[in-house]
């Protein structure tokens, strides 16, 4: 504070902050309204930017890198020339397969037959050697877009074309590079690989000049070798004439001039259009005109005027014809444009013409200068002269289909520059007039295809559109006949350019152009240099003269007429003529669509934009929210004012220009320059390209052509291909513009390395010999003889680390999605955020997601429903396919409805953002199985029966119908989801649905065999579906390490909210990464309509269709699995192998590999430091992990290798386990194994055969030691997991016995496969039959069934069979539901109990509790089952129990009874019954009756009576009575001591030591009868006074306590037993309670006792003399008094009818406490503190020290947490893993009970945590500590429940002093798990311990047993 009062600009901080604290409203305001204003946007725009234009979604398929690299010349045998059938050398390695091209099909493009009649001809050589001349052609603009084309298809049809002399290019030098140096770069690209490098040199000779010089620029000797017919020709390709090959003449006669090179700039001046396009034609036309060469002129169809001719009608298109230049003169245009330029006569004729610019203005102009040159020269010379022709191309587009589809050459033409402004500068304004302009393009094939058609077609071949030198219809112009206009010989007109080229280098101006007059975006070479890749401004394409003056030197000859203009009409001689005037042909072709073409053959421009923003968005280049803004003023703004080019100049210069402009100043002037201002000057020059395109994207041309468009011609998918062309075009410029960065920043090094010797010539030349494209790669090295085409799948990177981000904002980019509702947009925020933090990339391969779109937006009424049927692998799977739906909308496909299991529902937030996002909810099928095939609708596992809330128990019907509404529009997703743009355009004819056809999740990687239930209902709701197969191939899944233990036969990774927050913590402390993931859809499979593919009735027909509509699909799953260099590293680990062996093995597999992720540069070293920066991803440790992350991933492409050897293990492998062979599979020889190795593995695959046969094969044989070792224990019928577990486990822990088991580690997988692959039937959860077996690979008859005839000498017969006569019981069969009733049996009341229910919804067992009694009552506890299958490793299987919950009252078996007739009618004299039978139930012969009385509730008692083998092995009682008074007792006594009977006191019936068991006959004869004292139950007494009370011996426990509590007493005594055991029992037992600490065991509060002895007296003790009601609280009579003889006696010394015991008035206050301690030795240190520490009064009333097993046990009985309860267990997790103090695996707790006056209470629980703050403890609260003692009830049900399902559970308690407490408890556990792992049980066990009573010098501890013996 100090120093801020001294720092002087305070001030100007403080008032910072107010400006900022005033500011932050307005801010926050702006905010509102922008984010308002992005949604208003998206709703208003989203529906028209998806719906305008689907060509994206149609073919995003074609979506693919070319990676082009040279090709290996194919053999001489291979190698086939151009014949009648169409292009032949196309079809080497570019195409790569023969194919009919469109191109061959059309009439307009077929060539001539070959001269002489001789299609082939291979003595080329031979022809040279007799010095035979050969024909040839001379090509300008070679080395650009339409000329490198050209040049190829000359090559590739020269024999045809009757030039086997090749092509003469002529070409200049530029930047540095020699024209040969150009050409021979040129030759490298992979269209031309199908020439040799011998052959490049020898047909294609190159000749420096410049068109736009007099005589082209070219030296004397070259023009002389022209005309001389003698060329030299170098025999390598390398070199500019001799260098680097051996120079050689060879005669050659130029027979065609094909002049393609122009300078395309719509802003070009007068001047240089004159030079560039008009001096050059003219000049290529004389030297044609002196070599008599056929001179072909490449103009463009826009030359007429748009005022004169329009754009043409469907009726009256625009004729191919001379434009009509009106009053004009085209010699006086051409002098005005060359000498004046702008201000003379040409610029007024513009104007006057509405030419839109001077390119095609000088292309009109010059047209008509060409013709009338030719008729000059036909006039002059005779028939003999050749011809001169014009093609007239319209827009120029990418290639149809040769070289290849798509073509687009190495720079941007016109049609694809728009697009590549598109993209690079989305703020730009177009203008597409009334929306239905169309695109008049022509593919750069078919226009060189039409050229050669019509410059070589034969002289003597009529033409349709020829005419005679007098033929009214003929080239004119303004109507008058030109073949009058033209003069003769001495009269005609020849315009001759003849300016000299200045000296020095030749001339810079352009002469490639784009090879194309059509409109070509750039002249190739100027507009760009050839490596750099930027787009350079179309001023700049224009050129300079540089010396080559057209103005100073045109020289035009013209005969003399009256008025002193070029004449316009030819001399009067040549109308008489010298003869036959000469056959005038047609001469002006339009390269061009004619207007009778089909409709479908164009598209319109806005289509065109809207794909190009489309691709934009997916690919990175641009954002949605900048299109849809593009969109809104396109479509909606403009096109309502119907703007004008000059207003819509205005206006883009306001919008676009000026800000850009005063941005550009702005930073000049503050000195500092953005990146982003930096691109923008770069893009400036661009910008005005919408108003060059103006006149064309506002209106639709129209063409009288020979070209006519085939049906074929699919001109969206062209469109689509433009698109392609120019992202290619921008991602080079980028990649340049990265190398340039790059090459900088090295630049400095690099000179300072070489010490400034640089190469003369120009260091950055060299320089950029290296800068080369990701498509044409190979230039780098021309020299290397071997590589191939490459065709890179189309992939798009969703997301990840190493994925670009979409958006500045994600949560922008979220909101401004055009699809979508609210839970949408913010499930994608937060998973574009979850993906980035846990993948390195997210990659989808767009092939065949075009086809679902193409189908889905078909134009049929009822197009197919689109099924999206992804492999699933992890919960990421539902995540990932909405994913790519929402982030990639244009891909078509709707976002998907969801069909995911109700178990997702109940997930708190995530079930209800699932459902808001359109998900709904399959039942799975409980108890259901699949037939084999059988056509029942099941499956061998869980299936969807139904949909939550359906209704009729989730059949099949309720699903049919929610399809129904949801194909129709009206499931719930509609009433949530966004009206106005919630889904594409293509799901208004169709829906999206998702569903998983394997059912659940595969927990190895295999693939799981399809269910076909959810087929079948889609299939019933009718209609056609196409079901789209995708596959989703992850390095690493989340759940991977739980998914290989359930793999194991572990607990599966369930769904819960705890498990995704501990999940999501550790991502966000960078723990997780799950490497890269690819999604890739195959080929589509067509669902029909039932109606459609079979008739009603043929049910199984339908099955079977749908069942292999199902298996197709999953093959097409299979073919999808992708395998990265990190399955390779697992795969070698898990086999031992190396990494190239594995890799090996997979190529020769076929295997497809992981997509390399795409960059925008192959080889940019930022992709690859990027990758080098990120983890690699860590092998697994465990076997099984490894196993799955690896082999298992690759399963079904191993499998064939297992065919021949282990057919079985080929069938795991490949998923289809329901195909197993039941016969047990044989050994193998080794011999026969290596022969089926080299039989039916590929040379590459034998070493991993080898290795995954003896994985198998040790798998096979540690089961089978394992079997052995357990037959030899005694086991006939182990379980699955009872072999499993000791066959993994080391063969020293078997003991003697357990030498034959398996001794090398084998992954758990594989056991469990093996043991599978063995059985007859496998015994797995909710299996058909519970009876199974196991056969042993080298025994045919040793199978051993459970329940199955007697078991052989020596075995152990199993303990329980599946319920009672083998077969399945219900667990609560034979319940009733009598209040208050004791259960038979089982411990508790009838009423009450706990019971696994199924859950319908999931399958998944849930215990609960029956009743109303506890506080458990009711509530499902789930963590129960998956607790005990936890800690003991067997499966809990919910329909099949060991035992029923209980015995049968009407079902117990026992022996007769003793008693005579009698003797039992004296009973019922005794006890006042008319019944003999017991009426009233005060006597008793009845089974259940003896048999309770006979048992006690040890675990062995409570089996018998379960079991029904009560009668075989035991006695009980013969009698039952039930006495209500003390005088009943008496005389009962007397007479059984005059009979001779045995009486047996019985009181609650809960004790576990045999008591109650009679002995057997042979040892106790005499009749034995059980005395019940629960009839004398009531309260004789109280004393207050003395506070005492006297109670009769049969009272409860419970009832006791209840009503002293409503007396406002308490007996302080409360033993687990209480609710069921008597005040006789306690003092027969001697028994202790739970809150002894304050009020002492039962010998503490008994202080006298009335029993009747064995002579019938009643003997009591402490009574007063005169009957007063009390006791003697001591007396020191004697060293044994009558109480203490009978505290413990267990009913020896009589029976006891009742006592007198203390009372203390009720607690003032009753509290609980629950503490945490770190380890259990901390908690006996606590409880041990306790006990000596405070004393009396100050002790609680209850102290329980639970261990860490225990306290598991505790919580798993809690159930779900909700609400607060739930966020302060999660917080004291959390604290205690914050602080590493408490581990929940290691923690233990101890209970408190607090009773006394509020003061005693609060002393004692400040002392408590005194005390437990010593020992580490965290205090869990009052409701642990009142849940675990109210808990302490319910627990005693839980013994009896593990025994209904086969699992043994007992306690044993004792004393321990202190100093030995934790040895004993450690010794005793180690000592149970010792004994049962030596004895080979099944399981594991589970012992715990609790500490229940403290004392001075110990404590009592609790041991629990549970273990699996069913």
């Amino acid at each position: 504070a100090r120093h801020l009062s001294s720092y002087p600009y305070l001030p100007v901080y403080s008032l910072l902050r107010r400006l900022f604290l005033a500011a932050a409203p307005a801010m926050a305001f702006a905010a509102i309204v922008i984010l308002l204003a992005a949604v208003w946007l998206r709703s208003y725009v989203g529906r028209e930017y998806l719906g305008i234009n689907d060509s994206f979604a149609k073919h995003s398929d074609r979506l693919v890198t070319v990676t082009t690299t040279m090709a290996r010349r194919p053999p001489p045998q291979q190698r086939k020339e151009a014949t009648d059938g169409g292009e032949d050398d196309d079809a080497l390695p570019i195409v790569g397969r023969k194919k009919r091209s469109l191109l061959d099909d059309m009439d307009a493009l077929r060539l001539p037959p070959a001269p002489g009649g001789t299609e082939r001809d291979d003595d080329d050589d031979d022809d040279l050697e007799r010095g035979a001349a050969e024909n040839c052609a001379l090509l300008t603009g070679a080395t650009g877009f339409i000329g490198s084309l050209l040049l190829r298809d000359l090559l590739v049809h020269r024999r045809r074309l009757g030039i086997r002399g090749g092509v003469v290019v002529l070409c200049r030098s530029k930047r540095g590079r020699s024209a040969r140096e150009r050409v021979n770069k040129l030759l490298t690209e992979d269209m031309f690989t199908f020439l040799t490098e011998e052959e490049k040199g020898r047909l294609v000779r190159v000749m420096e000049g410049d068109v736009s010089c007099p005589d082209l620029g070219l030296s004397g000797d070259d023009l002389g070798e022209l005309r001389s017919g003698s060329i030299s020709s170098s025999s390598s390709g390398s070199s500019d004439k001799c260098e680097g090959g051996v120079a050689t003449k060879s005669r050659i006669r130029v027979t065609h001039v094909v002049h393609c090179a122009a300078s395309v700039s719509f802003a070009q001046s007068l001047e240089d259009a004159a030079s560039s396009n008009v001096t050059s034609a003219l000049e290529c036309q004389r030297l044609s005109h002196s070599l008599r060469a056929k001179f072909v002129y490449i103009s463009t169809a826009f030359v007429h005027s748009t005022k004169k001719s329009g754009c043409g009608t469907p009726n009256d298109p625009l004729p191919e014809q001379l434009c009509d230049l009106g009053k004009y003169d085209p010699s006086e245009l051409y002098r005005s444009m060359a000498e004046t330029g702008e201000g003379g006569l040409a610029s007024s004729a513009v104007k006057e013409l509405g030419y839109p610019n001077s390119y095609t203005f000088s292309k009109g102009v010059c047209e008509h200068l060409l013709l009338r040159n030719a008729d000059a020269y036909a006039a002059g010379k005779g028939t003999g002269v050749a011809e001169t022709i014009i093609i007239r191309p319209s827009i120029v587009g990418p290639a149809l289909d040769s070289p290849r589809e798509g073509w687009a050459g190495r720079s941007p033409s016109t049609l694809v520059a728009a697009a590549c402004l598109y993209l690079k500068y989305q703020y730009n304004l177009w203008s597409f007039g009334d929306l239905t302009s169309r695109v008049p393009f022509v593919p750069v094939d078919v226009l060189c295809r039409f050229v050669l058609a019509k410059a070589f077609a034969n002289d003597d071949d009529g033409d349709d559109g020829g005419l005679r030198a007098g033929a009214a219809r003929a080239e004119c112009n303004g109507g008058v006949n030109h073949a009058e206009e033209c003069g003769g010989d001495g009269g005609g007109v020849e315009i001759s350019p003849s300016a000299p080229c200045s000296e020095g280098a030749p001339s810079e101006r352009s002469e490639e152009g784009s090879g194309s007059s059509d409109g070509s975006y750039e002249n190739v070479e100027e507009a760009s240099s050839d490596d750099s890749g930027e787009m350079i401004s179309p001023r700049t394409m224009s050129g300079s003269s540089d010396g080559c003056s057209v103005a100073s030197s045109t020289s035009i000859a013209t005969h003399d007429s009256s008025d002193g203009r070029a004449a316009s009409s030819p001399s009067r001689d040549a109308r008489a003529g010298r003869g036959a005037a000469p056959k005038l042909k047609k001469r002006i072709y339009a390269a061009a669509w004619d207007s009778s073409s089909p409709p479908s053959h164009t598209f319109c421009w806005l289509d065109y934009a809207i794909a190009i923003t489309h691709l934009g968005a997916v690919t990175g280049h641009s954002s949605r929210f900048a299109a849809m803004l593009g969109v809104l003023v396109t479509v909606k703004i403009l096109p309502r004012f119907n703007v004008s080019s000059e207003a819509f100049a205005r206006i883009h210069r306001a919008i676009v220009q000026l800000p850009i402009s005063a941005l550009s100043s702005l930073c000049d002037r503050m000195g500092y320059t953005p990146s982003f201002v930096k691109d923008l000057r770069r893009l400036a020059p661009f910008l005005d390209l919408p108003l060059l395109f103006f006149p064309f994207t506002t209106r639709t041309f129209r063409f009288r052509s020979e070209l006519i468009a085939p049906d074929e011609l699919d001109g969206e998918r062209y469109l689509f291909h433009c698109t392609l062309a120019a992202e290619r075009f921008v991602r080079e410029i980028e990649a340049g513009a990265r190398r340039r960065r790059r090459r900088k920043g090295k630049e400095g090094a690099v000179a300072a390395g070489k010490g400034g010797t640089g190469a003369a010539d120009g260091g950055s030349g060299d320089v950029k010999k290296v800068e080369r494209s990701a498509s044409s790669a190979s230039e780098l090295e021309p020299e290397a003889e071997e590589s191939e085409s490459e065709s890179v799948p189309p992939i798009v990177t969703l997301a990840g680390r190493d994925a670009p981000s979409p958006s500045r904002s994600d949560l922008w980019w979220a909101l401004t999605q055009p699809n979508g509702n609210l839970a949408v947009r913010i499930a994608g925020y937060l998973l574009i955020k979850l993906l980035r933090r846990t993948a390195t990339d997210v990659t989808v391969d767009l092939r065949h997601l075009s086809t679902a779109a193409r189908s889905s937006s078909s134009s049929s009424n009822n197009p197919p429903h689109v099924v999206l049927a992804p492999t699933h692998r992890s919960l990421y799977d539902f995540l990932l396919l909405s994913y790519l739906s929402f982030a990639l909308p244009e891909l078509g496909l709707a976002l998907p409805r969801i069909a995911a299991a109700d178990d997702f529902e109940r997930i708190p937030v995530l079930g209800t953002m699932a459902r808001l996002a359109g998900a709904f909810f399959l039942q799975r099928r409980v108890g259901g199985r699949e037939g084999k095939g059988d056509g029942a609708g099941k499956g061998n596992a869980r299936d969807c029966r139904g949909v939550t809330g359906a209704g009729g128990g989730g059949d099949r019907g309720a699903l049919r119908t929610k399809l129904e509404s949801i194909k129709e529009g009206r499931g719930k997703v509609d009433k949530n989801s966004d009206s106005s743009a919630s889904s594409p355009p293509l799901s208004s004819a169709s829906t999206c649905i998702e569903v998983f056809l394997e059912g659940g999740r595969s927990r190895d990687r295999r693939f799981l065999p399809p269910r076909t239930g959810f087929l079948r209902s889609l299939r019933d709701t009718g209609g056609d579906h196409l079901i789209l197969p995708v596959t989703i191939s992850y390095e690493r899944i989340p759940e991977q390490s739980a998914m290989a233990a359930a793999a194991e036969g572990g607990d599966g990774a369930g769904l819960s909210v705890a498990g995704l927050l501990r999940w999501l913590m550790s991502v966000a402390r960078g723990e997780v990464h799950l490497g890269r993931i690819h999604i890739a859809a195959g080929e589509p499979v067509p669902l029909l309509a039932a109606s459609r593919s079979s008739s009603e009735g043929e049910c199984e027909e339908v099955v079977g269709d749908v069942r292999s509509v199902a298996c197709s699909v999953q093959d097409r799953q299979r073919n999808l699995v992708r395998v990265s260099d990190h399955h390779v590293a697992a795969i070698a680990d898990a086999l031992d192998l190396k990494a190239t062996a594995v890799r090996d093995t997979l190529n020769s597999l076929g295997c497809e590999r992981w997509p390399a992720v795409p960059t925008t540069d192959s080889s940019s070293t930022d992709q690859v430091a990027r990758n080098s920066e990120s983890t690699p991803l860590e092998l697994p440790s465990s076997p099984s992990e490894l196993w799955t992350a690896g082999v298992l991933h690759c399963a079904h492409i191993f499998a064939p290798l297992m065919e021949g050897s282990h057919p079985r293990w080929s069938r795991w492998l490949a998923g289809d386990v329901r195909a197993a062979s039941s016969r047990a599979e044989g050994a193998h020889s080794r011999d026969g194994d290596e022969l089926a190795i080299v039989k039916c593995s590929p040379p590459a695959a034998r070493e991993l055969t080898r290795a995954l046969i003896s994985q198998f094969d040790a798998a096979d044989r540690s089961v089978s030691e394992s079997l052995a070792m357990l037959r030899a224990k005694g086991f006939t019928s182990p379980t699955p997991e009872h072999v499993l577990q000791y066959s993994a486990a080391p063969a020293s822990a078997h003991g003697e016995n357990g030498a034959g088991a398996a001794s090398s580690p084998v992954p758990p997988i594989l056991l469990r496969a093996a043991l599978s692959l063995r059985g007859e039937r496998v015994a797995e959860r909710g299996s058909e039959t519970s009876s199974w077996s196991l056969c042993d690979g080298n025994s045919s008859s040793s199978s051993l069934s459970v329940g199955g005839g007697a078991a052989t000498p020596g075995t152990v017969k199993a303990l329980f069979r599946s319920g009672r006569d083998g077969s399945s019981s219900t667990a609560g069969a034979g319940i009733g539901n009598d209040d208050d009733e004791e259960s038979l049996g089982a411990w508790g009341y009838r009423d009450s109990g706990f019971t696994v229910r199924v859950r319908p919804s999931d399958g998944a067992p849930v215990v609960v509790m029956r009743g109303n009694r506890y506080s458990v009552s009711g509530r499902e506890l789930p963590r129960l089952v998956p607790f005990l299958e936890r800690e003991t490793g067997i499966r809990v299987d919910p329909e099949r129990t060991a035992l029923p919950a209980r015995a049968r009252a009407d079902e117990v078996k026992v022996g007769p009874c003793g008693l005579s007739g009698g003797d039992l009618e004296r009973l019922a004299e005794i006890l006042g019954c008319d019944d003999g039978e017991g009426g009233g139930k005060r006597m008793s012969t009845l089974p259940s009756d003896r048999a309770r009385h006979g048992t006690g509730h040890a675990q062995e008692d409570v089996y018998l009576l379960r079991s029904g083998t009560l009668h075989r092995t035991h006695r009980v009682p013969d009698a039952v009575v039930w006495p209500s008074s003390e005088s009943e007792i008496e005389t009962l006594v007397k007479l059984a001591r005059q009979r001779d009977w045995v009486l047996i006191p019985f009181g609650g019936g809960t004790n576990v030591t045999h008591a109650l068991r009679p002995p057997p006959l042979s040892e106790e004869p005499r009749p034995v009868i059980s005395v019940d004292t629960r009839r004398m139950n009531r309260i004789l007494w109280v004393n207050e006074e003395d506070r005492c009370a006297r109670v009769e011996a049969g009272m409860t426990g419970k009832a006791l306590a209840d009503e002293m509590a409503r007396r406002g007493y308490t007996i302080g005594h409360e033993p687990d037993s209480i609710e069921f055991s008597t005040l006789g029992g306690w003092i027969a037992t001697k028994a202790s309670g739970m809150k002894r600490n304050r009020y002492g065991n039962i010998e503490d509060i008994v202080l006298s006792v009335w029993c009747v002895g064995a002579d019938g007296s009643i003997w009591s003790q402490n009574e007063t003399p005169d009957g007063h009601k009390s006791a003697f609280g001591r007396v020191s009579s004697g060293p044994i008094d009558l109480t203490s003889l009978l505290l413990g006696s267990e009913g020896s010394l009589g029976i006891i009818t009742s006592a007198v015991i203390k009372i203390w008035p009720s607690p003032e206050c009753v509290e609980y406490e629950g503490i945490l301690f770190p380890t259990f030795e901390d908690g006996v240190n606590f409880v041990r503190d306790v006990s000596r520490a405070m004393m009396g009064q100050l002790k609680p009333a209850s102290v329980r020290l639970l261990d860490n097993e225990q306290f598991r046990l505790g919580r798993a009985l809690r159930g779900d947490s909700h609400g607060l309860e739930w966020a302060k267990e999660k917080a004291l997790r959390a604290l205690g893993a914050l602080t590493d103090a408490i581990d929940m695996n290691e923690a233990s707790c101890a209970t408190l009970t607090f009773e006394g006056s509020r003061d005693e209470v609060a002393l004692q629980r400040r002392t408590v945590r005194a005390l437990a703050s010593t020992r580490g403890g965290i205090l869990a609260g009052p409701s642990a500590g009142r849940s675990g003692y109210d808990m302490t009830f319910a627990v005693a049900y839980l013994r009896d429940f593990a025994l209904t399902y086969g699992f043994l559970g007992e306690s044993f308690e004792t004393y321990v002093p202190w100093s030995r407490l934790m040895d004993v408890v450690e010794s005793t556990k180690t000592r149970v798990r010792t004994e049962h792992e030596r004895r080979a049980l099944p399981g594991r066990p589970v012992v715990s311990a609790r500490v229940t009573q403290l004392y001075d010098g110990g404590a009592c501890v609790y041991f629990y047993l549970c273990m699996y013996v069913g």
